[in-house]
């Protein structure tokens, strides 16, 4: 059995009144999905360093302690499968652990930073149920006692719509990579 470990990094913004999720677009398996990724050898024992790397790469030219800090969202890690494996159809027996995003400056600001092809804000009032969210996001939503609303601020004050230029969705679109491009 293939055992795959997952470090997860979450951000969650309030603007306006609403609350929202940032997914990025997943490429190679055309999907949204959290920041994050594998654990990488040499990680084994310090995911919350691997949620760090993962966080400064996807959300480059973000980084770590210039921008955001990453912590644990919850102590213990979430475990799901066997499932086949997208990338080669393996049984695999998945186990993440989730990290929340805070952000250490102007969220709005650094946002404006990332490409708004690449990411998307997503009302965190939706069940994530649609096929191209991650299985990442709906684990992580099951796990959650209260869902999406027990994942705290990344940013302990309201944003305001006009200063947000990442596209918000009200529900998750059904997209493909070529309606994605």
């Amino acid at each position: 059995m293939r055992h795959s470990n997952l470090a997860l990094v979450i951000a969650k913004l309030r603007i306006e009144a609403t609350d929202y999720l940032l997914l990025n677009w997943h490429l190679k398996w055309s999907d949204w999905s959290l920041v994050g990724g594998h654990i990488e050898p040499g990680e084994e024992h310090n995911w919350s360093a691997a949620a760090v790397r993962e966080a400064n790469e996807e959300l480059a030219p973000l980084h770590s302690s210039r921008d955001f800090a990453v912590s644990e969202l919850t102590p213990h890690s979430v475990s799901w499968g066997p499932t086949d494996s997208r990338s080669n159809g393996e049984p695999t027996l998945y186990t993440a652990k989730y990290f929340v995003l805070s952000f250490v400056v102007d969220p709005a600001k650094a946002l404006a930073k990332l490409s708004s092809a690449d990411f998307m804000l997503l009302d965190a009032g939706c069940q994530p149920n649609r096929a191209s969210v991650s299985e990442t996001l709906r684990q992580l939503y099951q796990h959650l006692p209260n869902g999406f609303a027990d994942i705290p601020l990344s940013w302990p004050r309201s944003i305001r719509s006009a200063e947000i230029t990442i596209p918000r969705v009200g529900s998750i679109p059904l997209l493909s990579a070529a309606s994605h491009a």
